[in-house]
C-alpha cells in the first residue's frame, strides 16, 4: 500500500500527476505605446474600476479618452536642452 504525501512526491506515489497551469505570455505594449506603472488613490482606482464595468470598456481607454481632453486645449514649451529624463526602474544595487 502506497504512503500517501502531499506535494510532488504524494503525487509520483499514487500515481497521479501534478496539475498544470499554463503560463502566462507577457503582455507587450502595442507599437507607439509605453507601458508605465502608477500608483493611484484607491477611491480614484475604484471609480475607474466601475467605469470600465458599466461601461463596458477598458481601463486603458478610460484613461486615454481623460488624457486626451486633459491635454486638447493646452501647449507647452520644448523642453530645455539641459533636462534629462529621470532613471527608470528599480535602481541597482551596488556591488562594493
Amino acid at each position: 500500500m502506497p504512503i500517501k504525501e502531499k506535494g510532488l512526491k504524494g503525487a509520483m506515489l499514487t500515481g497521479l500527476k501534478k496539475p498544470t497551469t499554463p503560463i502566462a505570455e507577457p503582455v507587450k505594449a502595442e507599437e507607439g505605446e509605453i507601458k508605465r506603472t502608477f500608483a493611484l488613490p484607491t477611491n480614484l482606482l475604484d471609480q475607474l474600476e466601475r467605469e470600465a464595468f458599466w461601461e463596458r470598456k477598458t481601463q486603458k481607454d478610460i484613461l486615454v479618452e481623460l488624457l486626451t481632453m486633459h491635454y486638447s486645449n493646452k501647449s507647452f514649451e520644448p523642453l530645455p536642452a539641459t533636462y534629462r529624463k529621470p532613471k527608470r526602474g528599480k535602481p541597482r544595487k551596488s556591488i562594493i
